[in-house]
């Protein structure tokens, strides 16, 4: 039977690799999803930077500030956060001027210091508090490729000059936002102030990051602040929320995965099947042959019925 099949396993290469491949897809999708959904499991806290956001569009009233720090327990640490953009404006070398729209990021320059969960890798690596004092800025690498600058220049936004301090190679809470229009640029409260880009008008997303002492469960703040809240524009959530839509895409990128390798394995089986058949037909001259110089017809069937299983 193997001499008999020798010649045809060239034929069947493509289809065992299909299987193979489909085989290997099946099992190891499932394994794939449990490390993806652990890693999350323990990082999750760092992919909001808080254990509880508050999100609007403009920023929080009076009332509902003090509401908060009353409501939630005295070690809890609260963070603001601004987010929108705006246009940097710089020279280039041929002494042009030139603009590029950004991302700005404008974080606290007094503690808590952001992020409060994950860490910020920076180059050079110090910490982003030191690096945003006296007008400093901490800017995505594509920034400076994109403006032909270096750490240690300078640029305009509104009405200020700031001075690159370093670049951001990973923050924390990046996975937040579904998609970017331009590179990132970290800038303090107070620069932000002095710039004046915040305007009648401008769009502006505040974030109010809260991390809660573990003198109070993440479901009872949550609803403590939900129902108390006067502005109902507000959209809270908290790191279990990132938890469960990260988890969710990782599952469906298991499901397409899987997908992709019953498929593969069909289709590697029906091939298989097909070449079997024809190989099969092929063989009829030959074993008329066999029967012909007295081949029993059970030596005959055993032969054949071993390379069908062999090759299938």
């Amino acid at each position: 039977a193997m001499a008999e099949s020798r010649g045809a396993w060239r034929r069947f290469i493509f289809f065992i690799i299909c299987i193979a491949i489909g085989v290997g897809a099946m099992m190891t999708v499932k394994s794939f999803s449990t490390v993806i959904n652990i890693a999350i499991q323990e990082e999750s806290k760092g992919l909001l930077a808080a254990d509880i956001e508050i999100k609007g569009r403009w920023e929080q009233g009076l009332e509902d500030k003090k509401f908060q720090q009353n409501a939630l327990p005295y070690k809890t640490r609260f963070q603001s956060i601004k987010e929108m953009h705006a246009m940097a404006r710089y020279s280039q070398s041929n002494g042009v001027k030139a603009s590029l729209l950004v991302e700005l990021k404008s974080v606290p320059e007094q503690t808590p210091f952001y992020p409060m969960y994950g860490s910020m890798e920076l180059n050079p690596p110090h910490s982003l508090d030191n690096m945003l004092i006296n007008y400093g800025t901490v800017v995505d690498p594509a920034f400076l490729l994109r403006t032909n600058l270096k750490v240690g220049d300078s640029f305009h936004l509104g009405k200020t000059r700031v001075r690159i301090s370093g670049t951001v190679i990973n923050e924390p809470d990046r996975i937040t936002r579904a998609f970017s229009i331009g590179p990132r640029v970290f800038i303090s409260h107070p620069t932000l102030k002095e710039a004046d880009l915040v305007q009648i008008g401008s769009r502006i997303k505040h974030r109010t990051l809260i991390k809660l002492p573990d003198t109070i469960e993440l479901e009872k703040a949550f609803i403590l602040l939900e129902n108390g809240l006067t502005d109902k524009s507000l959209s809270l959530r908290t790191y279990k929320d990132m938890e469960s839509s990260i988890n969710k895409s990782v599952e469906r990128m298991g499901q397409y995965l899987g997908a992709v390798g019953v498929i593969a394995l069909l289709m590697g089986g029906i091939g298989v099947a097909m070449i079997i058949r024809t190989f099969m037909a092929q063989k009829l001259d030959t074993i008329a042959i066999l029967n012909c110089l007295g081949a029993p017809p059970r030596t005959i069937l055993k032969i054949y019925l071993l390379q069908s299983l062999l090759l299938g």
